[in-house]
């Protein structure tokens, strides 16, 4: 059997996680999906007050008892492994908002592009600094004025230039949206992850849902946008009470912070 990745592409790591649940839980979920040799990643999607890639890159970061950093495999990767060898790989990369209030995330890029750009601005800015531009799905934000400035830049931009991405909080039940599947039908990725949300107890959701990418970590970059690279979906989504519990603490959340 081939070795492939197994990668949730939607990562946020807040200051405020428990490390140890983070990253076990992480491995244990992406094993459930992988076979001998395969690579687990988690690739992370920062927001502008995060900073754990760069802090671990730098041997900053804490990490939880019994994890080592193996390396810094190039200016985007990190190879993490625990006290029993398993590794794990860690992607840098962001997420913004843009002034329309599109969210696009920036993966595999190490530069930080500022919130509040226009939407086409932001993704030129992430392809320039080397990175591969997701526009993000989450609930309520493909409709209205935002679906439309959605279909202009799939239009602009291409397959070959940014991939859709789905996550853990579309509830099972709900049919994958329809301008998703209209864009997978023209070639575009869909790229799968669990994003976290800014909660506590957030950890049990990493690697829950992620995707399998017919091709070795090496030329992971690459492979994101290559239409010759098989990319599937694996893990589970929530079911709607979970992903309802989830958005409903958040808000509260937010509102607290507010």
């Amino acid at each position: 059997m081939p070795v492939m990745i197994i990668a949730d592409t939607h990562v946020h790591l807040y200051p405020f996680a428990d490390r140890h649940r983070f990253f076990s839980n992480a491995i244990q979920r992406m094993q459930d999906h992988a076979a001998s040799g395969d690579t687990l990643v988690l690739m992370f999607t920062e927001r502008f007050d995060c900073h754990a890639f760069n802090e671990l890159a730098r041997g900053e970061g804490p990490l939880p008892p019994g994890w080592t950093i193996r390396g810094l495999e190039d200016d985007c990767r990190l190879r993490l492994a625990n006290a029993e060898g398993t590794e794990l790989v860690l992607a840098a990369g962001h997420q913004m908002v843009s002034a329309e209030r599109v969210e696009i995330l920036g993966l595999m890029m190490r530069t930080k592009i500022a919130d509040g750009l226009p939407a086409e601005q932001t993704i030129q800015r992430i392809r320039d600094a080397g990175g591969v531009p997701v526009l993000s799905w989450a609930p309520g934000k493909w409709l209205g004025t935002r679906g439309l400035i959605l279909d202009r830049l799939l239009e602009q931009f291409g397959p070959e230039q940014i991939a859709l991405g789905d996550t853990s909080l579309r509830p099972l039940g709900w049919r994958e949206p329809f301008k998703m599947k209209a864009a997978r039908g023209h070639g575009f990725r869909v790229m799968c992850g669990s994003d976290p949300l800014p909660i506590a107890g957030e950890e049990s959701v990493v690697g829950t849902y992620a995707s399998r990418i017919h091709a070795s970590v090496d030329t992971l970059r690459e492979s994101l946008l290559d239409p010759g690279i098989q990319v599937d979906a694996i893990g589970r989504r929530g079911g709607p009470f979970s992903v309802a519990r989830r958005l409903v603490q958040n808000h509260r959340a937010r509102k607290r912070r507010s």
